[in-house]
């Protein structure tokens, strides 16, 4: 690993807190990651693309932060889908927020976008959303000057798409490959 990708995937890691391992190698054209250097912790879960999905498979994800390797396979796959919402938008680290108690809250986003356009709330849904809870959250993103949500689930991004066009949202959600 160059010194370059070395830094630039410790930095990104500090703003995303993890990546897959297939992340890593696509982002950062990296080969085999068996051997990462310090600072760098490797974690290995089973765990499914999108909630409802019933075939697990095994994943390793990348963290800096040794509590990360103790997360469920639930929560790395979530903030994995969320750094590549971050890749997807091109948002830069430094305009970008992670937003750690968002998952214990209806009304606060995944992360926060710093855009020259106002503050944009993004949030991803890997399937676990009832209707009435993606109306509820899109409603209460409304106090930002936008949101942008994903899925990695074709058919879970088609319902998004009719919630947010029913709720007069313009963005179109994001079709995510996080693996």
């Amino acid at each position: 690993m160059t010194k370059p990708v070395f830094e630039s995937l410790i930095l990104d890691l500090q703003v995303d807190k993890a990546l897959s391992e297939g992340q890593v190698k696509r982002h950062y054209v990296l080969g085999e990651l068996s051997h990462l250097p310090e600072p760098f912790f490797m974690t290995t879960c089973y765990v499914a693309t999108t909630h409802h999905s019933r075939t697990f498979r095994e994943v390793r994800f990348i963290v800096l932060e040794k509590r990360y390797t103790q997360a469920s396979a639930h929560v790395l796959r979530h903030l994995a889908a969320v750094a590549e919402m971050r890749r997807c938008l091109q948002v830069k680290r430094e305009d970008w927020s992670f937003v750690p108690e968002a998952s214990f809250s209806f009304e606060k986003p995944d992360a926060l976008w710093q855009s020259p356009f106002g503050e944009i709330a993004i949030e991803f849904d890997a399937g676990s959303y009832s209707s009435q809870k993606i109306k509820h959250k899109i409603e209460a993103f409304k106090r930002y000057s936008a949101q942008r949500w994903g899925s990695s689930s074709q058919k879970r991004v088609l319902r998004l798409s009719g919630h947010l066009q029913a709720s007069g949202v313009v963005h179109e959600p994001l079709l995510l490959n996080w693996t």
